[in-house]
């Protein structure tokens, strides 16, 4: 029982997380002013072939592979499903 107190406090408080956080003003911008905005701070577009990938990102110490891009969208699908069990296990709780 205490567990599941603690658990129940844990997911409340971070649901309520967005309510205690001050809210942050975005800007609205038009496609041009975006562009403008993006080659001003030297940002690149998104490689379309993992070739232009590699041009970008690889260096000497950190090698890209297409084995460490899968293992990082396996990570990621892991954090969905642990995600997905948590919210099943506190419904069934209830």
């Amino acid at each position: 029982m205490k567990q599941v107190l603690i658990a129940f406090s844990i997911v409340s408080f971070l649901l309520s997380l967005q309510f205690l956080l001050p809210q942050k003003v975005f800007k609205e911008y038009s496609d041009e002013e975006l562009r403008a905005e993006a080659l001003s701070r030297a940002m690149k577009p998104v490689p379309k072939t993992f070739k232009e990938l590699l041009k970008l990102q690889n260096s000497k110490e950190n090698s890209l592979t297409k084995e460490k891009i899968l293992l990082g969208k396996n990570f990621i699908l892991i954090l969905y499903y642990l995600k997905v069990i948590l919210l099943v296990v506190i419904v069934v709780i209830r």
